[in-house]
């Protein structure tokens, strides 16, 4: 039987935090492919073997990992009993609470430092999902190192979330810097460029378009997620996940995408 349980933070946190949350399942075989997932993350794996393969290779343990914002498709195998806890970052939120951005998976010690050790074993203390999750989300509350984002950063998000289709290059030409800090800026903050950002929205604007809205036309789909014309979407499209508009339409159809979450296709 499947246990979980899911924490959304509504305080200070939730400014930075998307989610907190547990899963276990007594034996499982499963890969799947995680295609512009638009969160940071930290994952502790208390189960069997849970890795991934794709541009880092990496397995998960139960000493933690923290994950960036991945620009190529990831494909994850979870095999044996299943045990997972972890936190899904709203962009930037890994560097508001820490100042800090991974360009490959790491281990917790950036963000936690010399409390790493005494953090995992009191979590481990916690034997119930729910009693991990509410430590877990009390050891960020006390522990976190607050940043701001640069203004101009903070600036070019709101107008990306509200507007995928906004101009970068007009946008870069309003500030009082050069195009080269503004940049260094932006990826110290997502760790991803403002280009590939926004195409990683535009994106997921289209995945949730092709699960909820079936019957609408490909062309209409990347025109409303904001791409320039057809060729575009497909090229942007097959550019992060490794697969066409229509093949990931054709997965939706046969039930292999996670409705709750579109970036995840079963294999």
């Amino acid at each position: 039987m499947k246990t979980s349980y899911q924490l959304r933070p509504t305080d200070d946190l939730g400014h930075s935090v998307a989610c907190i949350w547990y899963e276990e399942s007594p034996q499982v075989h499963v890969r799947t492919q995680t295609v512009a997932f638009p969160y940071q993350e930290l994952l502790i794996n208390y189960g069997d073997s849970f890795r991934n393969t794709g541009a880092f290779p990496y397995a998960y343990t139960a000493a933690g990992s923290v994950l960036g914002l991945s620009q190529q498709p990831l494909y994850t195998t979870v095999q044996g009993r299943y045990r997972a806890l972890g936190i899904l970052f709203k962009p930037g939120g890994l560097y508001r609470l820490f100042g800090f951005t991974p360009e490959k998976p790491s281990t917790l010690r950036p963000l936690f430092g010399p409390q790493t050790t005494p953090f995992l074993q009191n979590l481990k203390e916690h034997t119930q999902g729910a009693e991990k999750v509410q430590y877990l989300q009390a050891f960020l509350r006390d522990n976190s190192r607050p940043q701001s984002i640069p203004t101009a950063t903070q600036d070019l998000l709101t107008e990306l979330e509200s507007s995928s289709g906004a101009s970068i290059q007009s946008y870069v030409q309003t500030l009082e810097q050069s195009h080269k800090t503004f940049l260094r800026s932006f990826v110290s903050v997502l760790g991803i460029t403002p280009k590939k950002y926004r195409q990683m929205i535009q994106l997921n604007q289209a995945l949730h378009c092709m699960v909820t809205q079936p019957e609408q036309s490909l062309t209409e789909i990347g025109y409303e997620s904001g791409f320039y014309d057809q060729a575009h979407f497909i090229r942007t499209f097959r550019s992060l996940t490794g697969m066409t508009p229509g093949a990931y339409r054709r997965a939706v159809r046969e039930q292999r995408v996670a409705r709750e979450i579109p970036n995840t296709i079963y294999l």
